[in-house]
């Protein structure tokens, strides 16, 4: 069915429970079913494995950043290591639009990019459309978003006032939309695949929406989101709406770099506080990663001390010295035997000390389990993984801060496991799925439909169950091709694109 019309529409974060909220209806048929993230249930990796059809084992994303030696980055479209859905849809020939797909920028590391249009998405360091063509007539509704900006370093925190979230939100959303619609009702294409993270900011910063409260402040959001629902159903032949992950009230919070810092397995470096113009906050990444940096004669003793001496002393001889020296510490990530970096991918790094680091960890209360990431994943790309992942017990919230108490209440949303996954469409019948759905369904099923190869090495299967018994759909056997396939594929359109560029020039 490759001239059919298929629209993904992400809405990041949503259980069952927020999708009632949201209250989407259409009159085609629909399949409804819970859908199972990854281990972490964490936007980075969940939606590379939602667009791949892999674990990140084989992907290679499992958070934000990259993580090795002490050296951070910010991950990027060229740290996908698998072919993702509109990447082999553009080698198929069919026309894709992707707007806030999680690492989808820099554009030079999509692998076929001819018939895909593409609009970055907030975690992005730069707001851009590709092509670049169209990018003049649309930049008015790139605006910044209303969030965490992973490149500057810095989480924008929002007002406690629920209606200046929602209002700060729903702003932001409103103003995307002009340039949504416009891609949606006037560009020609087979598949339409947006994000929504919205819902997953609402979730962040009104938790009691979890409690089935403060609903009246989000509802002009839904409404919005109702809205493209319906509209995107009008359109398409089949529209999927599938979320990352859920969300759960956290009641209790675990520093780990604390616990760490307790155990003396986490090391801090000093050096003197310094305003950070808005330049040196823009150059974040660059700047964690340089740890070997000269410092002043001053920091250098800091540091010495730092490592010599009790740290109930050292802390009364910063707070002796901070009265009359801006000083200030923060982890040393080289120096470390171990670290948290991001709360989110529940993972540890560990420069040495292994299995003294896991006996800390595992002997910590609201720690379930202390697993290698070869017990959790399995592919090529495991050396981007963390050394170790820790799984919490429910109502459980990792946090970073070395500075807090380790173990503390808190009234927090946060993620975990539990998504949804919706398909609605003429073809689709309404029943009961037999076995659990996982995010890794969702490529093989959409590749199906469109008549496309899948990759051999697909972690998910093929949903026939949602179609009608008689449809083409469900008569049709799964066609599965190696990964080089498309590797040759691609070869051979870039082959053929010198070649006709060769005949325009007039050189053959």
């Amino acid at each position: 069915m490759k001239n059919c019309k298929i629209c993904v529409m992400g809405l990041d974060g949503v259980n069952r429970q927020v999708l009632d909220m949201i209250n989407l209806k259409s009159g085609m048929n629909k399949f409804y079913s819970d859908m199972i993230s990854t281990i972490p249930p964490y936007t980075p990796p969940a939606w590379t494995s939602i667009v791949t059809g892999v674990n990140p084992g084989k992907h290679g994303i499992f958070g934000f950043y990259n993580v090795k030696n002490g050296q951070i980055s910010l991950a990027n479209s060229f740290n996908v290591k698998h072919l993702r859905l509109f990447e082999i849809a553009d080698l198929g020939k069919l026309k894709s639009i992707v707007v806030n797909v999680p690492m989808s920028y820099p554009f030079e590391g999509i692998q076929s990019l001819k018939n895909t249009t593409i609009v970055t998405d907030w975690a992005s360091p730069v707001q851009s459309i590709y092509p670049e063509r169209i990018f003049e007539k649309y930049k008015e509704y790139l605006i910044e978003p209303p969030n965490w900006n992973p490149a500057a370093g810095m989480y924008f925190k929002y007002s406690k006032d629920y209606n200046e979230v929602a209002h700060e939100i729903q702003e932001y959303l409103k103003t995307r939309l002009n340039l949504y619609y416009d891609l949606l009702e006037n560009f020609d294409w087979n598949l339409f695949f947006i994000v929504f993270s919205e819902t997953d900011w609402l979730l962040h910063r009104i938790p009691r929406l979890l409690e089935g409260k403060r609903i009246s402040k989000v509802q002009s959001i839904f409404r919005e989101l109702r809205n493209f629902f319906k509209r995107a159903c009008e359109v398409s032949d089949f529209v999927f709406v599938v979320s990352d992950h859920g969300f759960e009230i956290k009641k209790q919070k675990i520093s780990i770099n604390a616990l760490l810092l307790r155990n003396n397995m986490l090391k801090l470096r000093y050096s003197l506080k310094k305003s950070k113009s808005k330049n040196e906050r823009k150059n974040f990444i660059q700047a964690v990663s340089q740890e070997n940096k000269r410092k002043t004669n001053l920091e250098s003793l800091m540091n010495i001390l730092g490592n010599a001496i009790p740290k109930g002393l050292l802390k009364v001889l910063i707070r002796k010295l901070g009265r009359v020296l801006p000083i200030f510490s923060e982890i040393d990530w080289i120096n470390s035997d171990a670290y948290m970096f991001e709360h989110g991918k529940w993972g540890i790094y560990v420069n040495r000390n292994l299995e003294r680091v896991k006996r800390i960890l595992e002997s910590s209360e609201g720690i379930s389990k202390v697993v290698s990431p070869k017990e959790i994943y399995y592919g090529p790309h495991l050396n981007n993984a963390p050394d170790l992942v820790l799984i919490p017990e429910e109502g459980i919230l990792f946090d970073v801060n070395y500075r807090n108490e380790i173990h503390t209440e808190t009234y927090e949303a946060d993620h975990e496991k539990t998504g949804v996954f919706l398909v609605v469409g003429d073809l689709v019948r309404e029943t009961a799925p037999s076995k659990v759905l996982n995010v890794y369904d969702v490529t093989p099923t959409i590749l199906h439909i469109f008549g496309l190869p899948i990759p051999n090495d697909a972690d998910g299967r093929v949903l026939t169950a949602m179609f009608e018994p008689d449809s083409e759909l469900t008569k049709r056997k799964p066609t599965y091709v190696e990964l080089s396939y498309y590797a040759k594929k691609a070869e051979e359109d870039k082959l053929k694109a010198g070649i006709k560029k060769l005949k325009t020039r007039g050189k053959i």
